[in-house]
């Protein structure tokens, strides 16, 4: 098997252990000191990005991650992962197109990047004065552009 191989394997059974809330599975991917940016916050080492992950497990469910665009892109010990995250967040179902670069030791995730929009994840899901706020907040960043 190729390292090329062996990488994107690697970001796709994490992917599906995420998916699964299978926490030890997910963590069994990464390095003792990996590092996972996300729009969330910085997690620096196992223990964090397993609390991160045991957050999401109970903050999002029917969580789904679809390939999508470039989907994965691999060059020497990092991949990059465009895709499509779901899930049901507060009773209300959202999406959000997501990019993550990874970057690899010894064939483990040593640091995850994660992008996406969490405003507009907001909009999706939050409702009455929350729902105004987060509005408010959008039209003021366009205020000019339409």
């Amino acid at each position: 098997m190729t390292e090329e191989q062996i990488i994107i394997d690697v970001m796709e059974d994490f992917a599906k252990a995420l998916v699964d809330k299978d926490t030890d599975k997910a963590i069994s991917f990464l390095t003792e000191d990996a590092v996972w940016l996300s729009p969330n916050g910085k997690f620096s080492n196992i223990a964090e990005i397993s609390k991160y992950i045991e957050w999401r497990n109970n903050n999002i469910a029917d969580q789904h991650i679809t390939g999508t665009g470039i989907n994965i892109l691999v060059k020497a010990n990092a991949g990059v992962y465009e895709h499509i995250i779901s899930g049901i967040s507060k009773g209300r179902k959202w999406n959000a197109l997501a990019l993550c670069i990874y970057e690899f030791q010894d064939n483990k995730i040593n640091s995850i990047r994660m992008v996406y929009d969490r405003l507009n994840v907001a909009q999706q899901v939050t409702t009455g004065i929350a729902k105004t706020a987060v509005g408010n907040i959008v039209r003021e960043m366009e205020k000019g552009l339409h």
